[in-house]
Order: C-alpha cells, then structure tokens, then sequence
C-alpha cells in the first residue's frame, strides 16, 4: 500500500474510532500512528486490541517528549518540545488568518470554530510530522475536497465509500475482526481500491455528493452479485442437468451471497484478474464479520 495513516488525538477511544482503524488497516493503509497517551486512558478490552495491532506491526505509536517518563511503552516517533512549540505557533498563526478571513458575527462563532480549526490544525500538524499521508475521519462528511491536484483523494474516497459498501452488503462490525483476518483481508485489498477508484473517476465533480456515493455502491453491489452469477453460470450451466438444477437453486439466493462461502473453484474460473480479486476480497470479508 505504501501509505499511512494518523488516529486524530482523541484521548478516549470509542468503538467507531477502532473500527475506522480496522477500516483503514483493510483497504488502504500500511499502518495507523496513534498517541501512546491514548492507551492509557483506555478501557482494557479497547487496549488489548490496540496491542494486538502493535504485535502485528499494523499501529506505530508517537507522543510528546515531555510525558515520555510516564510509559513504558516503544514510541515510533518521539515530538519534541521545539517541534511541539514550532506546532502551537504555527496553529496560531493559521487559526487567526482563517478566523480573519470567515468574518464571524458573534463571540459565540469565533470561540466554537477557533476550537475546531485548532484541533484540525494541530491533527493535521503532528500527521506530517509522523510522516503519515492521511488522516482517519472520525465524523466523514457527505463530500469530498478534491485534492490540490484536482483529482480526488483515494484515501478519502475509499473512507467514504467503504461503509456504504460494507453496509450494502449487511456486513457485521469491523472490531469482532481478528489479526489473521486483518492480515488476509491487506493482501486482496488493492482489488477493493481499484474498484472504487474506477467508479469515482467516472464523476466530474469538483466535490462528490453523498447520494452519488450512495449510488455508486449500489453498482458496485450488483456488479459483485452479477459477476458472481456469472461465475456459476459458467461452471454449472453447461454441465448437466443437475447443474442447471444448481444454477436455478443459487439464482434464488443470490442476493444473500455475501453470506455464503463462495467455491473458489468458482472464483478461479474468472478469468479478469481484478474482477477475481474483488470478488475474493468481498468474500473473504463477509465471511470474517458475519
């Protein structure tokens, strides 16, 4: 994947913030960076399943110099304390030009948005300094910025398009998902990505409406579905009678097929290899959150 991705600095982990890391972890990134902090103030069934990521060498941890006595824990990245000060400085100086620049009616307004941009500011800071390449949403919005290239960012358009999908094909919760699953599930997800990146370069949009997100997973639902049916038309049709007998009882339950274990004999006889791999991706991860 080559990329990585940065947990904003939350403190408290809730269930959907573990389960965007396993998002991330299964469809476009090497690895999440997470404040060490964090795990301390964590429940112990959230930390054991942080530690098993750092096992696996899936999560790498970062914090400041200053509280480093207070854990013993590996740090990847250590921020020190000119960095964190050339940080606070920097976030000031770029919350007053945009604090400036919004024209802001009311005390109220300039407190509420001066807290948030600080935040965002102060994540997207200690991201670079990770050298991560993207941030993990914890609340995505319905749209999409394009990027300063003016095409849109894969890493945001998978974030976006990911929980449609999984939803569309009633997929289970994400944090039930085991190491060894995390670990199969990276090795198929290239198919997965360069599915939603060849429906969403099919939009000229500037920015991508929820309702076209919406839209495209469900053609990519049905495409899955249809390349499904195919497969088994193609290995059971011809065959015999009790193949068509095969064919006629699957038809009737194709709509439910992310819930059964597809043959790969079947998948095998797909002959396009990103079809094949798309398919075996969808597969393997109905299979694991069912």
């Amino acid at each position: 994947m080559g990329n990585s991705a940065f947990v904003p600095n939350v403190g408290r982990l809730q269930s959907f913030d573990y389960q965007g890391i396993v998002q991330a972890l299964i469809t476009r990134t090497d690895n999440v960076w997470l404040q060490a902090l964090t795990l301390d103030a964590n429940e112990s069934e959230m930390v054991h399943k942080i530690e098993e990521l750092l096992e696996a060498e899936l999560v790498k941890l970062w914090d400041y110099e200053i509280p480093l006595s207070h854990t013993k824990r590996k740090i990847d990245r250590v921020i020190t304390l000119d960095e964190h000060n050339s940080i606070e400085k920097c976030k000031e100086q770029l919350v007053d030009e945009m604090i400036k620049a919004s024209r802001l009616s009311t005390f109220s307004d300039y407190t509420i948005v001066n807290i948030e941009r600080k935040n965002i500011i102060t994540n997207q800071l200690l991201a670079e300094c990770c050298g991560t390449t993207s941030i993990i949403q914890r609340y995505p919005g319905n749209f999409i910025n394009n990027s300063s290239n003016g095409r849109n960012s894969c890493d945001e358009l998978i974030d976006l398009y990911a929980p449609y999908l999984f939803g569309r094909t009633k997929m289970g919760n994400l944090s039930n998902m085991s190491i060894d699953d995390i670990l199969e599930l990276r090795k198929l997800s290239k198919y997965f990505r360069k599915k939603i990146q060849e429906y969403a370069d099919k939009h000229m949009f500037s920015l991508i409406p929820e309702s076209e997100i919406k839209r495209d997973c469900e053609a990519i639902h049905e495409e899955y579905e249809n390349l499904v049916r195919e497969a088994v038309r193609d290995k059971y049709a011809s065959n015999s009678v009790g193949g068509g007998i095969v064919l006629e009882i699957f038809s009737c339950f194709v709509n439910w097929v992310s819930f059964i274990s597809i043959p790969q004999k079947i998948i095998a006889s797909i002959l396009n290899r990103n079809e094949r791999g798309f398919i075996m991706y969808m597969s393997r991860l109905s299979q694991t959150v069912s």
